[in-house]
């Protein structure tokens, strides 16, 4: 089946529908950014078998519009991730780089298509990293402007630090070569008030971004740092949820052995609903472990409703960060390079045990939950561990090789690092698709499926039901009309979740609170 083909086009702005190529050739293209005089263009481009962060190089070319008469690669290769480029002026462009293994964001001052006109480093971390996942185009993580005095640049850049992230400020440059927390820099600041933030912007004397904590929907926030001190001014905020702190409680960031000489990250919340207290008598509360998808995702710092949904009603959550999460560095991420359903799936189970010998989990009542991506690791611990006693999902990935054939451009070769290339690796795609091992699940299960879904067909759901059946398993089957890969509806959404709860009432033995609709489990 013929691609689809990417280019970097110039689009007339007058109705007349005109439309010239600028730059072509390469696979994949993003971030296109002319200068703010409009003679040069950057822009990203990557090619199969990379996704962007496994490495892409960032371009700059001369453009005499509508063509680009001249480019050069200043950056990057198929083995380093370029992160959110962007100009300053016309001669000073910025970029973060995961080369050296964390983050470094580097700038270049002069004409960039001169040869001999090089980078440098305008902060490194050891730490922490600045870009994420890029699943959608336009992410931001750092802005400069004119600093206040001197004639230098301020910058502010956002951080993913250990399970958490933080806006970083600088009233002006960092010295060059010099690391962020070194003592050259001292005039840098941390704002830490809420734990994401995202789309940074330089506006007026500092940055906009939009952030959010744990106990806060995201908001429009304008932060400053006059004098050193950074303060944060809400330009906007949405209708407010009415949760208080009671209810959202600061998650606690855990790192736990794996078993086999590595360690693994999550984010762990226990139960929180003042009105309801069972008391030390009722011992280790039940525990839902989630998996999130990507895999090259990360557990959400931000206020989670659907993860307050489980803490207010008694259960504690653990949101795995597992080994190819971004945020911990590209050692980590690349951990997950030929073992997926594997490694993440040996890192949920060793997070559940991990509490449940701290004593903050019953270990006769851990369950696991996740969708798309999350759904497969759900899977693959149901069949190869007998440690959970319930699993939950929703439009799990079931069968690799259908992925591997059907998926669509952007992802065509994602699995070549994950797994290994198809199909010259097909038995280990057959090895690790759950469908074709069904039979070994043995604990009961909560299906979730919408019938329009193009990437898990509700055949490949009705043959984990099949199985179950088969097995006399206790299990509940849902399948919603209309939805796809992802629930969109108001009322899916609700059915969804008052399933979910339900399930586990009859799975853990407790009456959930409220009025919600019961599922029917079949072999219960």
């Amino acid at each position: 089946r013929s691609e689809n083909v990417n280019e970097v086009i110039c689009v007339a702005t007058d109705g007349s529908g005109w439309v010239e190529v600028v730059v072509s050739g390469a696979d994949f293209y993003s971030d296109p950014r002319p200068s703010p005089s409009g003679d040069r263009l950057l822009w990203l481009q990557w090619d199969h078998p990379n996704m962007p962060w496994d490495g892409c190089e960032l371009c700059v070319g001369h453009l005499e519009a509508p063509v680009v008469a001249e480019s050069r690669c200043i950056a990057g290769s198929a083995d380093e991730w370029i992160f959110g480029p962007a100009w300053h002026h016309d001669s000073a462009l910025s970029w973060v780089s995961d080369g050296s293994g964390w983050s470094t964001l580097w700038v270049l001052e002069g004409d960039p298509l001169v040869p001999g006109t090089s980078p440098r480093p305008w902060v490194e971390l050891s730490d922490g990293e600045i870009q994420t996942a890029p699943w959608v185009f336009g992410m931001a993580r750092h802005a400069a402007w004119p600093a206040a005095a001197g004639g230098g640049r301020a910058l502010a850049y956002a951080v993913a630090r250990r399970g958490g992230h933080e806006l970083r400020l600088c009233p002006e440059r960092p010295e060059v070569g010099v690391g962020a927390g070194s003592a050259s820099t001292r005039a840098e600041s941390t704002y830490r008030a809420h734990t994401s933030f995202g789309a940074v912007r330089a506006w007026r004397d500092g940055v906009v971004s939009v952030a959010g904590s744990a106990s806060a929907e995201n908001e429009i926030l304008h932060v400053t740092a006059t004098g050193g001190v950074p303060a944060a001014q809400v330009v906007y905020s949405p209708p407010a949820v009415h949760l208080g702190a009671a209810f959202t409680p600061v998650p606690e960031p855990v790192t736990f052995p794996t078993g086999d000489d590595s360690v693994a990250h999550a984010l762990f919340y226990c139960p929180a609903n003042p009105d309801c207290t069972a008391g030390n008598a009722a011992g280790p509360p039940p525990l839902l472990v989630m998996a999130h998808g990507g895999p090259t995702g990360a557990a959400r710092t931000s206020l989670h409703l659907g993860l307050r949904y489980w803490t207010s009603r008694g259960i504690a959550v653990v949101d795995v960060d597992y080994r190819g999460s971004t945020g911990y560095g590209r050692a980590y991420r690349r951990a997950l390079d030929g073992g997926w359903g594997v490694t993440d799936v040996a890192d949920c189970v060793a997070a559940a045990r991990h509490l449940a010998e701290r004593g903050e989990a019953d270990a006769d009542r851990l369950a696991i939950i996740g969708s798309s991506a999350g759904g497969y690791v759900v899977l693959q611990a149901l069949t190869d561990y007998d440690v959970f006693s319930a699993g939950l999902i929703r439009y799990g990935v079931t069968d690799l090789e259908a992925l591997a054939r059907d998926t669509h451009k952007f992802e065509k070769h994602y699995m070549d690092r994950l797994v290994g290339p198809y199909p010259d690796e097909r038995d280990l795609y057959v090895e690790r698709s759950p469908i074709h091992r069904a039979d070994r699940i043995s604990c009961p299960m909560l299906i979730l499926q919408g019938d329009s879904d193009p990437v898990v067909p509700p055949n490949q759901a009705e043959a984990l039901v099949e199985a179950l059946e088969s097995n006399g398993l206790p299990y509940a089957y849902l399948l919603f009309e209309g939805e796809q890969h992802g629930f969109r509806g108001a009322d899916a959404i609700v059915a969804a979740a008052e399933a979910e709860l339900s399930f586990l009432g009859q799975i853990f033995g407790f009456e959930p609170a409220g009025d919600i609709r019961p599922v029917s489990v079949h072999n219960l």
